[in-house]
């Protein structure tokens, strides 16, 4: 379909063109060859009687006209896709929808993996596809429709043009190695200062966590003997040693199966992490889209005793 000259299957060439800023890297996204990708370029440079990209160094950088250009191209095709999917009736037993998901591996535990039991079996041809949660790019693939679904922390910022539904409310846990014998429980705060800690931190990102912050905010003090991306990773870091960590309370209930590790009661408040589904609001006819988040928000419900 042709629109004013403009060949409208070129603006997915001219979003991955800009996201990528090089053809060749664009070429892998469209499953294109890189000289139709560039052939593709040069179309698109002649409609827009503008260069786009330019090269910079060993770079190529988008023109002030590109950057004007690409969210209005993104909100284009969202609209599209959203279209498209309203259009065409659902039955979740029958899809074949792939869904993509940024979230914690705390998020992936806790709140994906059962909703993932239920998905599997009310619509076995349905797949996930689990995105870590690097901030800023991954904001941009949610805009973009490359994400369906963020699962993150009420204390991020806003997302523009999205809704945000609280799905998970629970409170951190200290944990310690079992056979650490010198903490009695319940520990308090100066016991809680004195030893080192495993302690996550968000990566990509100069935010700290949502422990991280209370604990800040409130003056206590926490040595990292090691700072990791994972909250996963915490109960391993504790065996054998005197260290202790703080995470959700699921994790610690879920990871004291596997690790020889103890939950240690405090004298003092935990914070809480509360978790919030987002979805871009151009989605909400989506109706393959909206069985989903129905069954993440239910299946939590059930999980966290809502």
């Amino acid at each position: 379909m042709r629109f004013k000259k403009l060949d409208l299957n070129l603006l997915v060439a001219l979003d991955a063109l800009l996201t990528t800023q090089s053809v060749t890297a664009a070429a892998e996204r469209l499953h294109l060859s890189q000289p139709a990708t560039s052939y593709a370029l040069t179309r698109l440079r002649d409609v827009f009687d503008d260069e786009l990209l330019v090269l910079s160094g060993k770079k190529m950088v988008p023109t002030p006209i590109a950057n004007e250009l690409l969210p209005q191209v993104r909100d284009i095709l969202a609209r599209v896709d959203n279209m498209v999917s309203s259009a065409s009736s659902f039955d979740p037993a029958l899809s074949k929808r792939n869904f993509r998901i940024a979230a914690s591996d705390y998020a992936n535990l806790s709140i994906i993996t059962p909703s993932i039991e239920y998905i599997s079996r009310s619509a076995p041809g349905i797949t996930v596809s689990l995105v870590p949660f690097f901030t800023q790019p991954v904001l941009a693939d949610l805009v973009r429709g490359d994400i369906d679904f963020l699962i993150i922390p009420t204390d991020f910022p806003d997302v523009s043009d999205c809704h945000r539904h609280v799905i998970s409310t629970e409170p951190f846990v200290c944990i310690a190695w079992s056979g650490n014998t010198d903490l009695q429980a319940p520990i308090t705060i100066d016991d809680f200062s004195r030893h080192d800690h495993v302690i996550m931190t968000p990566y990509g990102t100069t935010q700290k966590s949502v422990d991280e912050q209370f604990f800040h905010q409130r003056g206590i003090i926490r040595t990292a003997a090691i700072r990791t991306a994972l909250h996963s990773s915490i109960p391993g870091f504790l065996v054998g040693t005197d260290r202790i960590g703080c995470i959700p309370k699921s994790l610690a209930l879920l990871f004291s199966r596997c690790f020889p590790i103890k939950i240690v009661e405090t004298a003092f408040t935990m914070p809480t992490i509360t978790q919030t589904l987002t979805w871009h609001l151009s989605r909400d006819k989506d109706e393959a889209l909206k069985w989903v988040k129905d069954v993440i928000i239910d299946v939590t419900k059930i999980q966290f005793g809502k």
